[in-house]
């Protein structure tokens, strides 16, 4: 049986679990409070992901591939080190909960216009 949902938080890894993309009918995936400071390209694989949690790790972006995940309706990135988002992050038309507080930045990623579902933004430094 497949697995639908993992929780991988708060241990402290720096390093992402690779078997994590071969997990394609995952839905649910929390990875918060570690150290990760990148994700793998073919993290776009989880084409089932319906939520995702990276709150407090230390990422300064995203890989391209982040734009596949086309499911997705929550995605928590607060508390990280973004400098950059891909731009194919406005292919996520499904998204309808954004949490980008919590980081330095100066202004909204122009993508955040393409998320026509979006019912919840959660954006400040607070």
């Amino acid at each position: 049986m497949p697995f639908s949902s993992t929780y991988f938080s708060t241990n402290g890894t720096t390093n992402f679990p690779a078997v994590i993309t071969q997990m394609e009918a995952l839905e649910i995936l929390t990875l918060s409070q570690n150290k990760l400071t990148k994700l793998p390209e073919h993290f776009g694989n989880l084409q089932n992901l319906k939520t995702l949690n990276l709150t407090q790790n230390k990422l300064t972006s995203l890989p391209e591939s982040f734009g596949a995940l086309k499911s997705i309706k929550e995605l928590r990135l607060s508390d990280n080190a973004f400098v950059e988002f891909p731009s194919s992050m406005g292919n996520m038309k499904t998204l309808e909960h954004l949490d980008l507080s919590r980081f330095e930045t100066c202004c909204l990623p122009v993508f955040i216009g393409a998320f026509s579902e979006l019912k919840i933004l959660n954006f400040g430094r607070f």
